[in-house]
């Protein structure tokens, strides 16, 4: 099913690529936020998984340019994480990588990771917090909450488009915070967002620009396995609208996917097909109670019917 709905959306390369931001000198795409807010004293360290010797020397060459300290550690895959390409290799190793201004933070790091840190939720969460994410959003992440139920299935939903984390998953770049924000609301996270996308438009404004521009698209997502979850960032599925809302209705001239990065995911909720057809079709949303409706001008062309966790819509505001 994956794979039928992501070829109806493939036939044109460069459309299934515009959601990421592309730099030669920052190949390792998923890390460029991060790397930026540790060089900006925003974040205290970075830490990253890669796969390739190729991606640690590029990752290697951006930190000696910014003069940042950078370490990493090789380990093997366990055969269960074979059969999921996230976490695997062709020949069965991968690199945690690890980046900060400070040694220190660095060997800390790597003892929790050592130790097993995943099994201790003390050490999970003095693990998140080394990382500089905010307490408040750690502590709800091991709760087991996260700020997609806050999202309401059949209204418009508006959250602030630098707490935009809808467009993710392990190697995109469209996004401010690489953890889940306790809320779309909440302050510490609009702070520390605010002040990576300022640190952005200074180092890389062409960056700045893709950013300030995607983050504030409309979009339509279904969560998958019917609710918020671990691995949402893997999983989540987006459909991402160049236009406009108003008075109810949105109206576009394309729609752009995003679809999980993590291909071993078996999607329980996901649009259909004929969604994605229609979609593709049409030009404008009628936004209504129990269905969207999808017009090619004034002729209705297909309905998309809205769960709790299905055909959420999402306008990103200022």
């Amino acid at each position: 099913m994956m794979k039928k709905i992501a070829k109806s959306f493939n036939k044109d390369e460069a459309k299934s690529r515009i959601l990421f931001w592309q730099d030669k000198s920052y190949q390792e795409s998923g890390s460029i936020i991060d790397i930026i807010a540790i060089k900006n004293d925003l974040k205290p360290l970075f830490i990253s998984i890669v796969e390739s010797k190729e991606k640690i020397e590029s990752l290697k060459k951006v930190c000696k340019k910014l003069n940042l300290i950078f370490d990493y550690k090789s380990y093997r895959t366990t055969s269960e994480a074979k059969h999921n390409q996230i976490f695997s290799s062709k020949d069965g190793i991968r690199y945690n990588v690890y980046i900060s201004k400070d040694p220190n933070l660095i060997k800390q790091a790597k003892k929790i990771i050592l130790q097993g840190f995943t099994l201790k939720k003390h050490d999970y969460e003095n693990f998140n917090l080394l990382l500089g994410y905010p307490n408040c959003c750690v502590k709800n992440f091991l709760e087991g909450k996260s700020a997609v139920e806050e999202l309401k299935p059949y209204v418009l939903n508006k959250i602030p488009f630098y707490n935009n984390n809808l467009l993710v998953g392990t190697a995109s770049n469209c996004r401010l915070a690489n953890y889940e924000p306790c809320s779309y609301t909440c302050k510490k996270a609009s702070q520390l967002n605010k002040k990576i996308l300022l640190a952005i438009k200074k180092d890389l404004p062409g960056y700045y620009q893709f950013l300030e521009n995607y983050l504030k698209k409309p979009l339509l997502i279904w969560v998958n396995n019917q609710r918020p979850e671990f691995g949402l960032l893997d999983s989540l599925v987006s459909i991402v609208f160049e236009g406009v809302f108003k008075d109810g209705i949105l109206k576009y001239e394309k729609v752009y996917p995003h679809f999980p990065v993590n291909r071993s995911v078996k999607l329980t909720n996901s649009p259909s097909e004929k969604d994605l057809e229609a979609l593709e079709k049409g030009n404008k949303l009628l936004i209504k109670e129990k269905y969207v409706e999808v017009y090619k001008n004034d002729l209705l062309i297909h309905k998309i019917k809205r769960l709790q966790y299905s055909a959420i819509l999402i306008n990103p505001t200022l």
